[in-house]
């Protein structure tokens, strides 16, 4: 599965959103956040020559990595 598949999932949209709705307006981990970091990383892979799948895995873990808020 590609992190493009999770960004797009709904049950994934939803929780996200719902972590964004719960925390202060200076929190804010929710989906855009995770599209920041993904930018983050595509840049860093790129730079630093990585394999097109494990930047979808590190793209996967950025997705998720707020999950647990």
């Amino acid at each position: 599965m590609k992190y493009t598949d999770i960004l797009n999932d709904n049950n994934i949209k939803l929780i996200l959103e719902d972590i964004d709705n719960q925390h202060s307006s200076n929190f804010l981990h929710g989906l855009s956040h995770s599209k920041k970091i993904i930018d983050i990383v595509l840049k860093l892979s790129s730079i630093l020559n990585i394999s097109e799948e494990e930047t979808n895995y590190l793209c996967i873990a950025c997705v998720l990595h707020d999950i647990g808020q």
